[in-house]
């Protein structure tokens, strides 16, 4: 009986190990930014319509990414929509990082993403698999 009692106090100790190993979280990206800019594969700035309008995003101890709600509204009137919309209930993603300096970031109903990271100074650039890069400047840490 205490052989049995030690062996799945074990296995559970082991599978806590594993799954708090499993996600973890470069410290140094905990903050919040707005995103300066973003450069093409070839390092052209991507005109469009998120650059220059100081959208901030959070990243926080807990693991979660917090997307500024401007953005959300701002998608809204760029097609269209100006009914009146509930922006409390905004999707709330999940990050963690790897050792090889890969950030994935999840969202409920969206594929995960896989990019690889670099500081430089206070900008925290995000490069995603086709080449493009967000530059997002902290403006806090947590």
């Amino acid at each position: 009986m205490l052989k049995s009692v030690f062996f799945i106090f074990s296995l559970f100790f082991l599978t806590g190990l594993v799954l708090a190993q499993s996600i973890s979280r470069d410290e140094r990206i905990i903050g919040e930014y707005i995103l300066l800019y973003q450069k093409d594969g070839v390092g052209e700035i991507i005109k469009d319509n998120l650059a220059g309008k100081n959208y901030s995003r959070k990243y926080t101890k807990s693991g979660q990414v917090i997307i500024d709600p401007q953005i959300i509204k701002d998608d809204f009137k760029r097609h269209g929509i100006t009914e009146p919309r509930n922006f409390t209930d905004l999707p709330v993603g999940k990050w963690s990082t790897f050792e090889d300096r890969q950030i994935e970031t999840s969202f409920p109903n969206q594929p995960s993403l896989k990019s690889r990271y670099i500081f430089s100074g206070d900008t925290l650039i995000i490069v995603n698999q086709n080449g493009n890069a967000e530059y997002l400047l902290r403006l806090k840490d947590y």
